[in-house]
């Protein structure tokens, strides 16, 4: 099942499991976007495991919301292994700041 994030709409955003969405406020991104995927999936009977792909609208949009809905949309696919608009993420693609 796919699960389709756009965060680059104001006044509300939307999250797609399948066919099935649920929106939520935009000024709330940040805390309830986690929450919005889970309620779904709750409401759907489904378990984050059946998710087997992530897109994700890169925009335009805001930079903020942006940002948030590609950080969640690339943490699941590389938690669950899936691909997110159509590419893997490996852990050689996460950079860690370098220090000194």
């Amino acid at each position: 099942m796919t699960l389709t994030i756009d965060t680059s709409k104001a006044p509300s955003s939307i999250v797609f499991l399948g066919n099935k969405k649920r929106s939520f406020s935009s000024f709330e991104k940040s805390d309830h976007l986690l929450l919005a995927i889970a309620n779904l999936l709750v409401k759907e009977n489904c378990l984050l495991t059946d998710i087997s792909a992530i897109q994700i609208n890169s925009g335009p949009g805001s930079f903020t919301g942006l940002r948030i809905g590609l950080s969640v949309a690339n943490l699941l696919g590389w938690y669950l292994k899936v691909p997110v608009n159509g590419r893997m993420i490996s852990q050689k693609q996460i950079t860690l700041p370098k220090y000194g």
